[in-house]
């Protein structure tokens, strides 16, 4: 697959539609701030903090027992992914952030979900077989949902991201995956996380357990030291279930 030569510009917080709720998160932004002509703010540095003789910075992010992530923390994570997954010459998959999408949606301020176009199981083949990224950019891409509640009714909450994408349409197709459910209403925003760093591997995360109990160390080791240490999780013998949803 040929490099592309040029590239569209991404999907921002900045230009979505006006919603009642808080904006997706992508993972990728090149949102710009609008400099005061008058005055120049000063320039806010991030917190740097010791642990064991360890630097790290943004401790403002570490996560309590039983904190919800917020829009900064959702924010910070997925920049990693997209500096990990979108280099061309990394060991992973190179995801090209003008084809594949991921934006974690905000649902009335009480949960997240995961929106995204890349197919693991069948995306992948099928690239393999096109020649150059023009031909690429053609092809239609499906959207799917993961909710760590398997509740269709969140599902309505993207519509918005999808009407932007393609405003022509009145109806919007996408499918909600099953997923193995989270055991408490704390953890939606770490296991959209979790969805989003294994589908950016181009794997299937429907079929895995996550260790709950072990996820907010693992997002605080990312915080530490800028680098995911990938959420613990066993496979589960399950087929991958797909519904179909019409927004």
């Amino acid at each position: 697959m040929s490099s592309p030569t040029s590239q569209t510009t991404p999907l921002t917080n900045e230009s979505l539609p006006s919603t009642s709720q808080s904006p997706p998160s992508c993972i990728k932004t090149n949102a710009k701030k609008s400099k005061n002509s008058n005055s120049t703010p000063p320039e806010k540095k991030p917190k740097v903090h010791s642990n064991d003789n360890i630097l790290f910075m943004y401790s403002g992010l570490f996560l309590t027992e039983n904190q919800w992530l917020t829009s900064s923390h959702i924010d910070f994570a997925l920049e990693c992914f997209d500096k990990l997954f979108t280099h061309i010459f990394m060991e992973f998959v190179f995801i090209d952030p003008t084809i594949d999408q991921i934006f974690v949606v905000n649902v009335e301020n009480r949960h997240r979900i995961l929106l995204t176009n890349i197919d693991p199981s069948v995306q992948e083949q099928n690239y393999n077989s096109i020649e150059s990224y023009e031909e690429m950019s053609t092809i239609s891409r499906k959207w799917f949902i993961y909710d760590s509640l398997n509740d269709q009714k969140n599902s309505f909450a993207t519509k918005p991201v999808l009407k932007f994408l393609y405003p022509e349409r009145e109806f919007h197709h996408v499918s909600m995956v099953e997923v193995i459910p989270q055991v408490d209403s704390n953890d939606c925003g770490l296991f959209t996380i979790a969805y989003a760093y294994v589908l950016s591997r181009r794997n299937d995360p429907s079929n895995l357990r996550y260790d709950q109990s072990s996820m907010r160390k693992k997002f605080n080791d990312l915080i530490k030291f800028n680098y995911l240490y990938e959420f613990d999780f066993s496979e589960v013998s399950k087929s991958r279930n797909v519904f179909p949803l019409i927004l």
